[in-house]
């Protein structure tokens, strides 16, 4: 959860100050801030994750934009299309073993996904996370374009957190269940290699 919160800092630095004062000092402090943080993970010799960059971008992007057009809009707009991206990521990674391969590096558990039965079900669990995502960006959208800023990030806060809270029980009630389907039907890659073996002619 800390290490969830580190990733989304800059977002949270960025309405709390644009709450109290404004958007340009809000841009402002959330450029600071990143930068100080960077100069951090430099210094503790950390890796900088690729959803505290997306974070960034989305939110010092739809904030600029707001500031340039009409301010509030494009904040409000900023977590639907957050979701909707992180959505596109999650079903390009689904499809593309060795994107996956290397975000589960940089998390530091490549040696608990060796094996192809589960890199197939996290596969599975990330088209389900994606359809989680665009139905959030759905809700999203329906009430940021009615409320002000300040409750649309408490909207996110406790509404998106608890949302996540139960995604993430369905993730793993899920995949429980589609590993154990799959292995009864036989349809786990493992299982399908090998029927592919068994079935070769034996050359003489």
């Amino acid at each position: 959860m800390f290490a969830l919160l580190g990733n989304i800092a800059p977002a949270l630095v960025f309405y709390i100050v644009n709450h109290f004062f404004g958007l340009r000092p809000a841009i402002l402090t959330t450029l600071a801030f990143t930068a100080l943080e960077i100069a951090r993970f430099r210094l503790q010799k950390k890796p900088i994750t690729k959803l505290f960059i997306f974070t960034v971008v989305m939110t010092l992007v739809f904030s600029t934009l707001d500031l340039i057009f009409a301010k509030g809009f494009f904040v409000r707009l900023e977590p639907v299309v957050t979701n909707i991206l992180s959505a596109g990521m999650f079903i390009y990674m689904a499809y593309n073993p060795s994107m996956l391969l290397e975000a589960i590096a940089e998390m530091g558990r490549a040696e608990l996904f060796q094996h192809p039965d589960r890199i197939f079900i996290v596969r599975l669990n990330m088209i389900l996370w994606s359809f989680y995502l665009i139905g959030k960006a759905g809700v999203y959208y329906q009430y940021n374009m009615h409320h002000s800023i300040e409750k649309d990030l408490a909207f996110r806060m406790i509404i998106g957190n608890a949302s996540l809270a139960v995604m993430a029980i369905i993730s793993i009630v899920f995949s429980r269940f589609a590993y154990k389907l799959l292995f009864r039907f036989h349809l786990m890659p493992s299982q399908r290699q090998m029927n592919r073996a068994a079935s070769r002619p034996i050359s003489s």
